[in-house]
């Protein structure tokens, strides 16, 4: 028993509680705006507020147990945490992996349940984003790598800068190919770019990926090589008269995807929205 309260005592002061206070602040805020957005369009229903009350408990959990390894000890194990992020990535490519809004980006038991005639597998209220639970080795992983970099080569010359570049490369392009959620994605190259410019990667560098990044998104959608609903995407943003559906350029989540997004009493609004802002 003291024994089990030391240990969690140690969880504890080994971690940031600020941060994980305001983590909580904003998933509670969350909950909130879920709660009130299905009050109505599901009848009161509690369930989606309570699937995300668990995932807070097991984020909290996973939290404190994350903050109590050497992460140093743990990035010495590289070999095997590159395997368990492109083996998690592959797995959407089994029975397991499930497609969403276009995007096979979700691991779950719903689509076998379907499939078998199961209904507990197929409302099992659980899933899984490879791409998020990635991101944490992802992230220890490319810091050892600049790390070993900076302290016994260099962050400036082209053979030594390739090595991370083709890592962060590697994984957006394996997960891209089989989920095909750019958006999730680019969240990789993101993370990349903030950590390679703390690290002291050369500005040149930076500004050469940058610059050739922006260039390839030209000669993209120049000749066409972007997926359709992209150029949509992008267009709405440059052109304030771009209007794709037809229902002025003010539309809900629903318009253009499966969801109940922003909620029943707001979408009815959003024709006064519409005129108010015109």
């Amino acid at each position: 028993m003291h024994r089990g309260s030391g240990l969690l005592t140690d969880m504890i002061r080994q971690s940031d509680l600020v941060l994980f206070s305001l983590c909580s602040l904003a998933t509670f805020y969350g909950m909130l705006l879920i709660l009130s957005a299905t009050h109505t369009v599901y009848q009161g229903t509690l369930r989606y507020v309570l699937v995300q009350g668990v995932g807070y408990l097991l984020g909290s959990l996973f939290y404190f147990l994350l903050s109590s390894l050497d992460i140093v000890e743990l990035s010495k194990k590289w070999k095997w945490m590159f395997g368990f992020n492109v083996a998690l990535i592959l797995l959407l490519l089994t029975p397991f992996g499930m497609t969403r809004n276009g995007n096979r980006a979700w691991l779950g038991v719903n689509d076998i349940g379907r499939e078998l005639g199961v209904g507990v597998l197929r409302s099992f209220p659980l899933q899984l984003q490879p791409a998020e639970i990635v991101k944490i080795t992802f992230i220890i992983l490319l810091a050892r790598q600049l790390v070993h970099l900076r302290e016994e080569r260099d962050l400036k010359r082209f053979r030594y800068v390739i090595q991370p570049t083709a890592h962060v490369l590697f994984m957006f392009a394996l997960y891209y190919v089989i989920s095909h959620d750019a958006g999730s994605g680019l969240v990789y190259l993101f993370v990349f770019v903030c950590m390679a410019f703390a690290a002291g990667l050369a500005a040149r560098w930076l500004v050469l990926g940058l610059g050739g990044a922006a260039a390839g998104l030209y000669a993209a959608w120049h000749f066409r090589l972007l997926r359709g609903d992209w150029y949509k995407r992008i267009m709405v943003v440059l052109d304030h008269d771009f209007d794709p559906l037809g229902k002025g350029v003010i539309v809900g989540h629903r318009d253009v995807n499966d969801t109940t997004c922003p909620g029943k009493n707001l979408y009815k609004r959003l024709e006064e929205i519409r005129r108010f802002c015109v």
